[in-house]
């Protein structure tokens, strides 16, 4: 009867249960996908955050390469360190490379000096390990402790001077637990180095000394799962490794990154929990509820997928949003910024680096270019621009012959004659202005990360004012004692005149010949002056002791002393104008040495019974003195090194007085004394040197 049919089979119950299995079949094909999409953003933020940190480590070695190379080239480069290497001082060198160590933040600083001799401040390393280093920096594997990774450097000790190898400095850095955990800050995750299957070193204590499952090759670039077992619990990571080559290309261990994916299991398993307890709770509440379940789990993944997507296109600057919840979200959410900011910091401290790298070549004051195979330039320091007179901007893309054209034609092709790597060439060169400069050239091999194919390295440093004052020096030996022989010879002359037939001259006779001594003795006196002078201010003692002096005193005491050369010359000297000269600040002493140089030089070279002219006048707070003469006039061309050592006046007649170093000491004393010094023409013929001096007041 239907009164006794069971309930299963009424009408009522029969629309609950397909309504309860319509919502609940409609709550799986809802959260289901909405399941599979959690868990594959969570995969995507999980790899996007492995192969990060993968990139970070392996430019965090990268970095640390540079600094281990750094704290090498600059030890080489201290002076102090040289000095001991070529005094051979081996007893007081560890004490020094331990005070450079500590500094610099290294394991061990080691130094073997041409002799083989080896110090060393920290850690020690064996002999046979540095000496099988190569210049520059690399990966090599220590002995002690067994099988430990290190970051080394070489850098070898070159006497620019004497151009021999002094040594060699060692700088090394072990890559430690130590260094472990500061890359795992870095980067966020768990760090390792693997060497030849075992883990040496790890940010995790557990894991050193661990092996490592062979089927992860050298190849497992990628990110992959690996369940390591760590003390008593075994912790699921996603690990990636990054390879490390020695200096032949040879990888000899690998940096583990490894992040652990517990949580993550954890969120997908609170995941698929919440959504069979949401079905249950949709099969009896209604679709509803599935659907704002739905759109609160689906918002901030989308949220973080946005994130994810701006950091996957290098935005480093746009926080990742702060998520409340779900609580599994959230912190994925505050990972993934963490990631962020480590990589920003990271990519701020590689900018910086790149920097201050930048600045040091830029601060040197040689010249550094780069070109490539084919002798094209890539790069021009500061230094090279003021010695080639081409900018960067101009040289870029240039042939290396057309930026450094050879004095000789066809003499030099450039990159089939560059100097080995260690030695130096000498070369004689046009810069843009024309002007030829004589250059020390050295080069090197440089092969800069990620480039296609080899540069080099050129350094060029300008020694032309050494060539020239070494070629100035060997004609003032050669001419030092002319202009010292020419003198004493007419006194010897005249004082034997005296000495045998002083009873047979008249007064007048013995007047001349004392006139004739007088003024190669004045001669004399003025050459050593000038020769005491170059020597005090080449050696720096050189100074003067101002005080307020009437320059016609001084004019009167030079001219006093000049007077008998023009006398004997025939030659007149007016002092204009006649006023009173005021007073300076100046040295009385060095005043009149310049007033008798430039007196001299004036008489020399002006004809005989020409007129000389002092002159005087103030202007802007300063009293400008003018030396006026008759002589040959002196080209533009070659007034601005008149001043300058061993440069010596042409007479018209070709003969040339003195050794070049009057006008250089009147230069440096003018100079000492506030002023300036110059020469220029003189209308009707000649030449008017002048200086100038601070005013002190006006004499009443």
């Amino acid at each position: 009867m239907p009164e006794n049919r069971p309930a299963y089979r009424s009408l009522s119950t029969r629309m609950i249960t397909a309504f309860a299995a319509i919502v609940g079949l409609a709550t799986l094909l809802s959260g289901v996908p909405a399941y599979w999409i959690i868990r594959s953003e969570l995969e995507r933020q999980v790899a996007a955050r492995l192969g990060g940190a993968r990139q970070t480590t392996s430019a965090l070695f990268e970095v640390g390469l540079a600094g281990v190379e750094d704290v090498a080239h600059i030890s080489a480069e201290r002076p102090t360190l040289r000095r001991m290497l070529a005094d051979h001082e081996v007893s007081s060198m560890t004490a020094y490379l331990e005070t450079l160590r500590a500094g610099a933040d290294v394991d061990t600083l080691a130094v073997v000096d041409a002799d083989g001799a080896l110090s060393l401040a920290g850690a020690a390393e064996p002999a046979r390990l540095l000496a099988s280093l190569e210049t520059g920096a690399q990966f090599v594997l220590l002995s002690e402790p067994s099988q430990a990774l290190a970051l080394a450097a070489r850098q070898e000790i070159v006497d620019a001077g004497l151009g021999r190898n002094l040594g060699a400095v060692f700088a090394v850095t072990r890559v430690d637990d130590d260094f472990a955990r500061q890359l795992a800050e870095e980067t966020g995750v768990d760090q390792s180095i693997v060497v030849n299957g075992w883990r040496v070193a790890s940010s995790l204590p557990e894991a050193v000394g661990t092996a490592v499952d062979e089927s992860l090759s050298a190849e497992a670039a990628g990110a992959m799962e690996s369940s390591l077992v760590f003390g008593t619990t075994d912790q699921l990571f996603r690990t990636a490794w990054v390879p490390l080559h020695d200096a032949q290309g040879d990888v000899i261990a690998h940096a583990e990154v490894a992040l652990s994916v517990g949580e993550t299991r954890l969120a997908e398993r609170r995941a698929l929990l919440a959504l069979a307890v949401s079905t249950l709770v949709i099969g009896l509440m209604g679709s509803m509820v599935g659907v704002g379940l739905a759109r609160m789990i689906a918002g901030p993944i989308e949220t973080l997928t946005r994130s994810a997507d701006q950091l996957s296109r290098g935005d480093l600057d746009k926080p990742v949003p702060s998520l409340a919840g779900p609580a599994e979200i959230a912190t994925l959410a505050s990972a993934l910024e963490s990631s962020r900011l480590h990589l920003r910091r990271t990519l701020d401290e590689l900018t910086n680096a790149n920097a201050w790298s930048e600045n040091l070549i830029q601060s040197i004051v040689e010249g550094v270019l780069t070109v490539d195979t084919k002798g094209t330039v890539g790069f021009i320091s500061r230094g090279a621009e003021r010695l080639t007179g081409w900018t960067s901007e101009e040289a870029i893309g240039l042939s290396l012959d057309l930026v450094l054209r050879p004095v000789v034609p066809d003499s030099l092709a450039w990159i089939g004659s560059l100097p080995a790597e260690g030695s130096k060439r000498q070369v004689s060169v046009f810069n843009l202005a024309g002007r030829e400069v004589s250059l020390a050239v050295t080069a090197a091999p440089l092969n800069p990360p990620g480039s296609g194919e080899g540069q080099t390295a050129i350094v060029l440093r300008d020694v032309t004012e050494e060539e020239a004052v070494r070629g100035l020096r060997s004609y003032f030996l050669a001419n030092i004692s002319h202009e010292f022989k020419t003198p004493l010879s007419a006194l010897t002359a005249s004082i034997e005149l005296l000495m045998d037939e002083a009873d047979k001259f008249s007064s007048e006779d013995i007047t001349a010949l004392l006139a004739s001594i007088h003024v190669s003795s004045l001669g004399l006196q003025t050459l050593v002056d000038n020769l005491l002078e170059s020597t005090s201010i080449e050696a720096g003692r050189f100074s003067v002791r101002s005080r307020p002096t009437q320059l016609s005193l001084v004019i009167d005491d030079a001219v006093r002393i000049i007077r008998p050369l023009m006398d004997r010359r025939q030659q007149t000297l007016a002092v204009m104008p006649e006023t009173k000269v005021p007073v300076v600040e100046a040295d009385p002493t060095r005043l009149t040495q310049v007033f008798v140089n430039l007196l001299s030089n004036a008489s020399k070279y002006s004809p005989m019974g020409a007129g000389i002219e002092i002159r005087h006048l103030v202007a802007e707070g300063c009293l400008r003195v003018e030396i006026a003469d008759r002589g040959p006039g002196i080209p533009l061309t070659e007034r601005p090194a008149l001043f300058r050592r061993f440069v010596r006046l042409e007479r018209e007649d070709g003969a040339q007085y003195g050794i070049g170093l009057g006008l250089s000491v009147v230069k440096a004393i003018v100079e000492a004394h506030g002023g300036a010094v110059g020469v220029e023409g003189r209308e009707g013929g000649g030449s008017v040197f002048w200086f100038t001096l601070p005013l002190t007041k006006d004499l009443a």
